[in-house]
């Protein structure tokens, strides 16, 4: 455990866990009490890191008995609190550090993937991860923001962002002909 003090003498730490998530960062579900309509972000902090290889985990969820399959995205991760979460001994933690990291699918897939592709692939990056109120089971969805894209690495969509809109239909595919 490293320490720091901040301005007011409070010792702030930065733990160790065996893996780091999201909500280790802040409680994702503080946005299900806002009123409907209220899509204000909820910033829970950053995960930053340098992503290796993946794990892929198989379990059964207590709750329902559905068999769940995740990719842990092993490396080197730091998450950083919004805001510090009091301990016991008078100090706070501000940071997580860990080897294994889990994010939700859709945001972890742009990590994985990449590293799948390829065993000599390291990947690095910083994430800004907030949540904001949504419609879905869960009454949250995680909105999250890239602050670093390494030097020289390729942005697969940076062409088609560049193009534009009468460029994009003259280079798309023909519609299909009527038989």
């Amino acid at each position: 455990m490293a320490k720091g003090q901040d301005t007011q003498g409070r010792v702030q730490v930065t733990l160790t866990k065996s893996k780091l998530a999201p909500k280790d960062l802040g409680n994702p579900r503080e946005v299900t009490s806002r009123p409907d309509g209220d899509m204000t972000p909820h910033l829970l902090g950053v995960i930053f890191g340098r992503a290796t290889r993946t794990k892929t985990k198989t379990f059964t969820q207590s709750a329902t008995g559905e068999v769940v399959t995740v990719d842990a995205i092993l490396g080197m991760f730091e998450g950083r609190r919004a805001v510090a979460l009091p301990n016991d001994d008078m100090s706070e933690t501000v940071a997580i550090r860990s080897g294994v990291l889990y994010l939700p699918s859709g945001i972890a897939d742009m990590i994985v993937e990449p590293l799948r592709a390829d065993d000599e692939t390291v990947i690095e990056f910083a994430l800004k991860i907030s949540t904001r109120k949504a419609s879905n089971p869960a009454g949250y969805e995680y909105v999250v923001q890239e602050l670093y894209q390494p030097q020289g690495v390729a942005d697969p969509l940076q062409e088609l962002r560049e193009l534009s809109v009468a460029d994009l239909s003259r280079k798309a595919l023909p519609a299909p002909v009527a038989a």
